[in-house]
């Protein structure tokens, strides 16, 4: 999933084939740190006590505080 504007108002979920607007489903802010993503895939795919966030940036990290899921560092999950 990808959010390409600044409001957090647009995001894209992409599949190997084609990607679906889902702008009008979810209506949290998109934008990280902010978690309307990850709740997204949280409600429909995977439950909290499961999901972990890989990032390596600050924003990613606040996405998923703010999402309550564990994170992980990307250079400590490809070492593993």
């Amino acid at each position: 999933m990808f959010c390409p504007d600044y409001e957090g108002k647009i995001c894209y979920r992409c599949y190997r084939e084609n990607w679906i607007n889902l702008s009008p489903v979810i209506i949290e802010n998109c934008r990280k740190p902010s978690p309307g993503m990850i709740n997204f895939l949280i409600q429909f795919h995977a439950p909290i006590t499961d999901a972990l966030m890989v990032g390596d940036r600050p924003e990613d990290e606040g996405a998923a505080q703010a999402a309550g899921i564990k994170f992980m560092l990307a250079n400590e999950w490809r070492n593993q």
